[in-house]
């Protein structure tokens, strides 16, 4: 990221899209680096609430929710039914939600930052 925002001195938008918190977080760093954390517009996957530099950054967007908390729910309920010998569905999907400054706290009360 830092070899990007190099080559791109003058971008006002950066938009930077990562498939966890970590790719986000060196993107953050990186920007900082530079004293451009105002062009730095981001998302991520499977974010973690109590990491409050990306959901507090200036220009943070979206991200997606997996709530891996809930997975138990979703899993266990099949080898019950497989047990009892009901039929059990060949995918088991895991509900994703967009998080967003405005929903996040609503979603993760916890959510102290």
């Amino acid at each position: 990221m830092t070899d990007t925002l190099t080559a791109l001195p003058g971008a006002q938008r950066v938009i930077t899209v990562g498939i966890n918190e970590d790719v986000i977080t060196g993107a953050t760093a990186a920007a900082r680096s530079q004293n451009r954390t105002d062009a730095l517009y981001i998302g991520a996957q499977n974010f973690d609430p109590g990491n409050c530099q990306i959901w507090t950054a200036p220009h943070f967007i979206a991200t997606a929710a997996y709530f891996p908390e809930k997975y138990a729910e979703l899993i266990i309920p099949n080898p019950v039914k497989a047990i009892k010998g009901e039929k059990i569905a060949a995918q088991i999907l895991v509900p994703h939600e967009v998080i967003t400054k405005d929903n996040m706290v609503q979603l993760y009360p916890e959510t102290k930052c």
